[in-house]
């Protein structure tokens, strides 16, 4: 993966082009992602080999029943390596959530942001510190060159306002966790409000905590 946002790696699904944490269109998705899809379909095919062996073990035990017969031995197991293949002792089981590798996406904020105040020379924001249209469906690395560009500010006019300049974010998590990560952003915002002795959502985040776990859910998942 390159250090730097590139428009080639942005995420085809516009839901995933959001980051979660800082809320920014500056999601581009990771080089460990190659390769992913022949890695699941190779675990997807050795779990069918297996079933199919099972399946036949199945269908011989059954018989064995009918005709009052021992029943057979146990199937090898298709992907054994060792000298005496292993066996298999019972269904086996598909691939789980955690078996399975989910496409990975990474925040680019923290290294896009000028160089230099007043110039686009060496720029590395994507958005080339350009303000966003109202309204506009583009993503903000389709620079619009009519629009205005962030004020600067400071002592002496030497800090851009541009949000993605100024962001930190570098976040990096699996397109599988997008809602899980956003549900902990949601209560730990909503716990902050409390904190600070707004009772705004109170009732709303005490229950939606009590479904998911009570204060364990929120206090092991900071």
């Amino acid at each position: 993966m390159s250090l730097l946002f590139h428009a080639d790696h942005i995420p085809p699904n516009k839901a995933h082009q959001l980051c979660v944490f800082c809320h920014r269109y500056s999601i581009n998705t990771v080089r460990e992602n190659e390769g992913m899809g022949q890695q699941n379909n190779a675990k997807d095919t050795r779990h069918k080999e297996k079933m199919e062996g099972w399946t036949k073990y199945q269908v011989s035990v059954e018989a064995s029943k009918k005709r009052n017969k021992d029943p057979p031995p146990k199937p090898d197991d298709p992907h054994s390596t060792s000298d005496l293949p292993k066996k298999l002792t019972q269904n086996p089981q598909k691939p789980g959530r955690n078996d399975i590798e989910t496409p990975m996406v990474q925040c680019m904020c923290l290294t896009a942001y000028c160089l230099q105040i007043g110039t686009y020379v060496g720029s590395l924001c994507f958005a080339k510190c350009r303000l966003r249209t109202e309204g506009s469906a583009h993503h903000p690395s389709v620079v619009d060159e009519n629009a205005a560009r962030h004020p600067c500010s400071g002592a002496s006019w030497q800090r851009c306002t541009c949000p993605i300049c100024r962001c930190q974010c570098n976040k990096r998590y699996r397109i599988a966790d997008i809602q899980q990560i956003a549900e902990r952003q949601l209560v730990r915002s909503r716990l902050q409000l409390i904190s600070k002795g707004e009772g705004t959502g109170e009732r709303n985040t005490m229950s939606y905590l009590n479904r998911n776990g009570g204060i364990r859910f929120w206090a092991g998942n900071k």
